[in-house]
């Protein structure tokens, strides 16, 4: 770790002792990185304020950082999505979740800066819907090895076994991660070309849902091809191309309703509302 990663964290007031956690959680980063992270938050003015302003400073750290945490919280996820009116709960908050959704929908959904997490009681209702897709189930600080691990991007690899037989490794598993976002770039292209045509801009939404359904075990994929498509036949051995065959056919907002909902009920959006509707 010689080269030094900037890390901006983002977080919403809820108490003091919420924000003495995180105050720790900067630290123990700093520390445990050797001092080869460098982490910024409004710690750091909690005498003065930035010279160019808190929106400008936020901005300008939320531009500069390597990786943005963002702390989610009943008052951050309120902020992040405009719904928070109390300003000590974070008016930043909102300025910054303005700021990250555009750099989503600049970048179409690709994603290796912004990422949530939780404190040991948070829950998944308190990340904004944007960065859900995102969630790796990271806490502090009882997971402060994962967020150390998610800064410096290293995904661990698995050992040879001992009776010869071999387990993937992380460069097999990265080769996969890689195939899926290919096939899932296909999948939201062959959508979007026909969907555009006849709806405002949907690719967001349509690449959101795309990836939730790819993120699901092959037995639950499976249960909903079934579910929508009774005569769908599925052939063993290709599992890539019996997703794209089944997800291409979704070309208008009802079928994607539709699908929408078979993937919520197995694994739930949380408060999201079914943008296809």
């Amino acid at each position: 770790m010689s080269t030094i990663k900037r890390v901006f964290i983002s977080y919403a007031w809820e108490s003091d002792e919420f924000k003495q956690s995180i105050w720790e959680l900067a630290g123990w980063l700093t520390a445990a990185s050797e001092n080869t992270i460098e982490v910024i938050s409004d710690h750091l003015y909690s005498v003065r304020p930035p010279t160019e302003g808190w929106h400008r400073w936020m901005a300008n750290e939320v531009n500069k950082a390597d990786v943005v945490l963002s702390v989610c919280s009943p008052k951050y996820v309120a902020s992040f999505e405009g719904n928070n009116a109390d300003e000590r709960g974070g008016f930043g908050v909102t300025h910054e979740g303005l700021i990250i959704t555009a750099r989503f929908y600049e970048t179409k959904g690709n994603n290796e800066k912004y990422f949530p997490i939780l404190p040991d009681n948070g829950n998944f209702a308190d990340i904004p819907v944007i960065l859900r897709a995102y969630n790796n189930n990271l806490k502090f600080p009882s997971g402060n090895q994962g967020i150390l691990n998610l800064i410096i991007g290293e995904n661990p690899s698995h050992p040879n076994t001992n009776n010869g037989d071999t387990v993937k490794t992380s460069i097999e598993i990265d080769e996969e991660a890689q195939q899926t976002i290919q096939l899932e770039k296909v999948i939201v292209d062959e959508i979007t070309k026909t969907i555009n045509t006849i709806n405002t801009d949907m690719s967001f939404d349509v690449q959101i849902l795309i990836r939730s359904f790819l993120a699901l075990s092959d037995a639950e994929k499976i249960s909903i091809i079934k579910t929508i498509f009774e005569d769908f036949e599925i052939v063993p051995g290709d599992p890539d191309e019996r997703d794209r065959l089944f997800l291409s056919s979704f070309k208008d907002p009802q079928a994607l309703s539709k699908l929408w909902l078979a993937v919520n009920d197995v694994n739930p959006f949380e408060n999201q509302l079914n943008p296809f509707q």
